[in-house]
This record gives structure tokens, C-alpha cells and sequence, in this order.
């Protein structure tokens, strides 16, 4: 199959088989041609030149990124639109149900129709719309779709693509606008899907839980990997290393060809001029196409004084739901704090009072003489699509400020891969994702050193993702990231800000990760401490243990003791899958193997130890008769 974008070929003379019950993960960088490979699957659009053959009768349901919904109708109507088909199939069941008796000649429709609802699994069709509609998280059934905001609309897409049931799923990023919790569900639902899947995603997590083939677009080809997100890290590593080994014997066989073919005279045998043609083939042969260093750097306008931005008692409510409940939070350099919680808890509240735009009810928000903050928002801001993308990334100014020295506008266009053809582009022939590397490029080069993203992952393929983790690790600001990205979290935030509920945050050094393993042990995460807090009124309890000051100074340190402890067991654990040890130093092997549960066992006692100290720490451990 091959098909053409502006006389491009996206793909190239590519072939794909995509059989029942695959969940195949699609994979490629922004503009590579996901989007139209997808539509041509599901039939939304026509390829070029090849054949798709779908098996006869084949039901399939296409999540866009677009949103196609009746502005008209109602949440409710817009998810059970696609069950017109199963609804008739049950009226026409039950109403030959009432015929049997008079009319045994309507069995075999009888019987044909179970079986045909029985292949739909439409016999609790309200059950199911129910379920699908909670775990979402949908808003209420009777509310119109005109008044929905833009994350609401696209969870009403998700829930009526799945309450349908499809025999093809074809998902383009159904992760976006969806909260942890949900992710994790649709993972869960997804895994155990009796149809078959095709998605894209920028979610790693969910493309390890999810996929068990990745399929690769790149430069027009299709190349598969059998296994998950993190199988196909291995698997491209290795096709890579062995590209780069192949590419190497080329330049050294030329070379040396070369060399001979200068020292030959003119007039040649039969045997010299095929040597010659076998090395004009070499020559001829295309090394590896690839999509050069995508080098991101983060400008910041200037360096950050003593205070960055400082809440205190901070309260806010909406109606009568209490969002914030007396936060008290500092924000320092070097901190890059991920926001987390379920949509409509107040994170993004949080950050336009952080920012100005709304006011808290209780408390007060003081912001350093040297803040600059930069904002992105779900929304994005929309581009001009006549604008070519230097003039739309540039404004009136061909340069850009990074780190005291700057640069010109195309330089620093291709740090997020726009060539200068590319650079020359009007925006409205750029591709949605590339559109999205405008929008980032744009966003980043006003400079700032307090940036406040607000789900900045969402549209970006898995290469610019990476190149804005490692940006925002280098960055020497602050950063405050609302994100359900959970691999992004771990990568980058050096601390988590959760929203739980009825006003309740809490905080949690370290990553993603960590935080939940707190969460399941009350005593680790903790409200961020609010000094204003009323005394405890005094009880019959038994007087309780106060902390020494070397279990203080012990609780201080131990969180890096466990870092310690747990790099340990990744060193030891790295290098007993060293094949190497075994071939070569089996003698070492057992010896790795104790001190390798000697360190786990270092590790687990560091964290009962921890959950001891902030228990005594936190009055629950009554003191010693």
C-alpha cells in the first residue's frame, strides 16, 4: 500500500496483517503519518495505491482527535448513537420471544437473532452504558454537548467508540483529558478486549499494559516489534546496533574498493569491471535514514531570586465545594513539582491564582521580584495557518535568548527537528503533530523560569516527549506540571502535589512511583503542613513518644538512605543479566546473588524504619511506661 501527503510518501509500498484480538501499538514521530494510516483502516479515508482487505461484516470503531459530536444532542444520545444496530436486533428478539408460541416457524429467526446478539454481547446494553459512563467519568447524561468543555467532549467520544463494541478498535490517543485513575481502568479494559486493538499514544505505561505488537512508521516504512512499549526499547536497540555494525562494513568495504579501483588502469577485464559495478552498488546503497539529534533546550529570561512564589492558608471554593482547604506550598528553584488528581479537584485553579487570573477566598499568594512565569494550557493558543512557521514561532525578532548567548530563530527551530524547507512551511501544511512542535517551539521561546504546563504531553509523539523530559531535567527554574502522564512524572518531577479530594493535598517527595508506594501506607504522604493548625484538644489517651533529636536527624536522612539502598540493587541486579558474568566469571555469581539480597533486604528495612519514624514523629506511637 502507498500513500501520498503533498507528493510525499507516508507510506511507502508498505504490506500489515492485523489479526483477532492483536492490540498493536502504533509508533512513529509527528507528521510520519499515524493519523492517515489509521484512517485508511477503518475506512475514513482511501490510500493511494495497494489493497486493504477487511474480513466481511467487520464493525469498526474510530476514536479522532477530532471531535464529530451533535452539538445538539445530549451527552446520553451522543454515547448510545452506535447502538442502533444491537437495540433493533433485541426489539426484533424479544417481540419473536412472544410469537413462538403461535408461530414455530419464526425459530430459526429466533435463533439466528440470539446468536448475532450473542456476538455483540448486547444483552445488558443499559448495564453497560452505565458502567462504561461512571468509569469515565462523564458528565450528566442530559447535559448538551454544546456546553461541554473540550476534555468532557472527548470522554463522551471514548465512552460511545467503546459502549459500541466494535470487532476493531482504532484509538488515536485515548489517554488525553483522562485522570489516572481512568487510565488505569481503560488499561484494564482494554487488556481484556474481546476485539481486536489499534492505538496511538503518547502514554508508555499504557502501551506496556496494554500492546503486545508495536508497529513502527518511520520515513514510509512499516517496522514491527513483537511485544510491548519496553520490549520494543530491547528489540529497536538491537536492530539499530546492528544497522550501525552493517553501515560501518559498507564505508569500510568502500573504502577499500576505492582505493583499488584508483590503482587499475583504464582498460579492464570482464572480472576487474564487475568488482567495479559491485562497488558502484555499494556506493549507491542508502545509509539508515534518521531523524537527527533533537537538542531542546528551555530558554530562561534570568536567574531566580530567594522567592519564587509563596502560598500560605490558601482556601478556595467553587460553590459549595471546598477545591483548596488552607494549602501552604513554596515553590524553589530546581523543583519541578507534578501535579496529579482527578479532573475537576482544582489543579488548574491552583495555577491561575499561582498566576493572577483568580483570586483564593482564604489565604495569601506572594510571587518574587525576579518570577517570570510561562503558561501553557490545555487549550493551546491557535496558530495562524497562513503564517509559514519561522514567522509564527519568531513575531517581530529573529533571535532567541538561551542561557546569556543567543541564537537565530532557524537554529533554534531545528533543536525541535523544522528543517529550513520546513521552517519556509505555511502551518496549515504541517501535519496536527507537527503543528503541535510549532506550538511548543512558540511557548518555549518567550523565556521564563517558572513554568506552568498544563498537560504539555498531551499530542506529542514519543521523540519530542523525550527531548522535553530532558529539557525540563536540565531546566534551572521551576516548573509546576499538571500531567496523568505517569511515565513523564517519573522522568521528570522531583515531587508530587495531589489533589485527593474535599480539599485535601497532599504532598510526596520524589517521583510518580514513589508517591503511590506512600499512598499505601497512611502515614507516609501527608498533608502539605498548614502551621496555622489548631492544638489537639487534650484526651485520656496515654501520653505519646516525642522524637529524639537523633531520630530527627535520622528521619531527615533516610530518604536518601533509601535512594542509596535502592541504586545498589539496580547495580547488582544490572549486572547479573550481564550474560558476560556467567560466561566468563561464573565463579562470581553466587557471591552477587547474597549480596544481592542482602541490599533488598537493606532496602525493605529502610522503609519499615521509615514508616516507624513518622509514626513516632507523628504522635502515634504512645510513650514507654
Amino acid at each position: 500500500m502507498t500513500h501520498r501527503f503533498q507528493g510525499r510518501a507516508i507510506l511507502d509500498d508498505v504490506s500489515l496483517t492485523v489479526h483477532q484480538g492483536n492490540r498493536l501499538g502504533l509508533l512513529g514521530v509527528n507528521g510520519a503519518g499515524k493519523s492517515t494510516l489509521m484512517r485508511i483502516l477503518s475506512g475514513q479515508e482511501p490510500q493511494d495505491e495497494g489493497e486493504v482487505v477487511r474480513a466481511r461484516g467487520l464493525r469498526i470503531g474510530y476514536l479522532h482527535q477530532e471531535f464529530v459530536l451533535d452539538p445538539d444532542a445530549t451527552v446520553r444520545e451522543s454515547i448510545e448513537a452506535g447502538l442502533a444496530e444491537p437495540r433493533a436486533l433485541l426489539a426484533r428478539y424479544h417481540a419473536l420471544s412472544h410469537q413462538l408460541a403461535e408461530d414455530p416457524a419464526v425459530a430459526v429467526e429466533h435463533e439466528r437473532l440470539q446468536a448475532e446478539i450473542d456476538r455483540l454481547d448486547a444483552w445488558n446494553l443499559d448495564v453497560e452504558v452505565a458502567r462504561v459512563m461512571q468509569h469515565l467519568r462523564v458528565p450528566d447524561p442530559e447535559r448538551p454537548i454544546r456546553g461541554l468543555s473540550g476534555g468532557e467532549m472527548r470522554r463522551v467520544s471514548l465512552a460511545s467508540t467503546l459502549v459500541a463494541k466494535p470487532d476493531l478498535l482504532v484509538l488515536d490517543e485515548p489517554t488525553n483529558h483522562l485522570d489516572a485513575e481512568t487510565i488505569a481502568w481503560l488499561e484494564g479494559y482494554l487488556a481484556s478486549y474481546a476485539g481486536t486493538v489499534v492505538l496511538v499514544t503518547h502514554d508508555r505505561y499504557f502501551l506496556d499494559n496494554v500492546a503486545d505488537r508495536m508497529i513502527e512508521l518511520d520515513f514510509g516504512k512499516l517496522a514491527e516489534y513483537v511485544g510491548n512499549y519496553s520490549e520494543y526499547l530491547l528489540l529497536k536497540a538491537e536492530r539499530e546496533e546492528a544497522q550501525a555494525k552493517s553501515e560501518h562494513v559498507r564505508q569500510m568495504t568502500i573504502r577499500r574498493e576505492l582505493q583499488w579501483v584508483r590503482k587499475q588502469p583504464k582498460a579492464r577485464s570482464t572480472k576487474q569491471q564487475a568488482r567495479v559495478d559491485r562497488f558502484q552498488e555499494l556506493v549507491d546503497q542508502a545509509p539508515p535514514d534518521s531523524h537527527g539529534e533533537f537538542d531542546l533546550l528551555i530558554p530562561m529570561s534570568q536567574r531566580l531570586g530567594n522567592k519564587v512564589v509563596q502560598l500560605k492558608g490558601v482556601t478556595k471554593r467553587f460553590g459549595d465545594r471546598t477545591l483548596i482547604s488552607n494549602l501552604d506550598l513554596e515553590l524553589a528553584a530546581g523543583m519541578r513539582l507534578g501535579v496529579i488528581g482527578p479532573n475537576g479537584m482544582g489543579k488548574t485553579t491552583l495555577m491561575r491564582m499561582i498566576l493572577g487570573q483568580d483570586q483564593p477566598d482564604i489565604g495569601t499568594i506572594e510571587v518574587g521580584v525576579n518570577t517570570r512565569f510561562v503558561y501553557a494550557d490545555q487549550g493551546r493558543h491557535l496558530l495562524d495557518p497562513e503564517k509559514t512557521v519561522v514567522e509564527e514561532v519568531a513575531g517581530d525578532s529573529q533571535w532567541v535568548t538561551i542561557e546569556d548567548r543567543q541564537i537565530t530563530v532557524r537554529s533554534y527551530l531545528k533543536r525541535f527537528l523544522f528543517t529550513d524547507e520546513q521552517a519556509n512551511t505555511p502551518v496549515k501544511r504541517m501535519s496536527g503533530g507537527e503543528q503541535n512542535r510549532v506550538q511548543l517551539a512558540k511557548l518555549l521561546r518567550k523565556g521564563g523560569n517558572v513554568l506552568i504546563l498544563d498537560e504539555p504531553t498531551n499530542d506529542l509523539d514519543l521523540m519530542t516527549l523525550r527531548a522535553l523530559e530532558d529539557a525540563l531535567v536540565a531546566f534551572k527554574g521551576c516548573a509546576l506540571i499538571v500531567s496523568h502522564d505517569r511515565y513523564f512524572l517519573n522522568r521528570v518531577a522531583t515531587g508530587i502535589l495531589a489533589f485527593e479530594g474535599e480539599g485535601r493535598i497532599v504532598y510526596s517527595e520524589g517521583s510518580y512511583d514513589r508517591y503511590m508506594e506512600r499512598r499505601a501506607v497512611p502515614s507516609v504522604t501527608k498533608p502539605v503542613p498548614t502551621p496555622s493548625s489548631a492544638p489537639a484538644a487534650k484526651s485520656e489517651r496515654p501520653t505519646q513518644r516525642k522524637m529524639s533529636y537523633k531520630e530527627t536527624k535520622e528521619l531527615e536522612g533516610i530518604e536518601a538512605r533509601i535512594e542509596e539502598a535502592e541504586e545498589k540493587v539496580s547495580t547488582l541486579d544490572a549486572a547479573l543479566q550481564d550474560p558476560s558474568l556467567y560466561a566468563e566469571r561464573g565463579h562470581e555469581v553466587q557471591g552477587l546473588l547474597d549480596q544481592a539480597e542482602t541490599a533488598k533486604r537493606e532496602v525493605e528495612a529502610l522503609y519499615l524504619r521509615w514508616q516507624e519514624l513518622e509514626a513516632i514523629r507523628d504522635g502515634l506511637v504512645p510513650a514507654e511506661a
